[in-house]
């Protein structure tokens, strides 16, 4: 999904009890020097939600930490 563009995404942590996925977008090898090649991190967490909804049963917050942002 980000690997085109350069980037990765990476797990941080997976909460089963409490129904949380965390996941970290690694940007060191981006196509660009601005992050501008990458959807931004809200649409980009809508994208990856929507796409492990297709594999994961029942509800699931989903956290990205995009150091674009920070």
């Amino acid at each position: 999904m980000v690997r085109g563009d350069g980037a990765d995404l990476i797990l941080v942590k997976a909460d089963a009890g409490r129904g949380r996925i965390e996941l970290k977008l690694d940007v060191t090898h981006l196509n660009c020097d601005d992050g501008t090649c990458l959807l931004p991190g809200r649409l980009l967490e809508g994208m990856i939600t929507a796409k492990l909804q297709e594999h994961i049963e029942g509800e699931f917050e989903l956290k990205l930490e995009d150091p674009r942002t920070e």
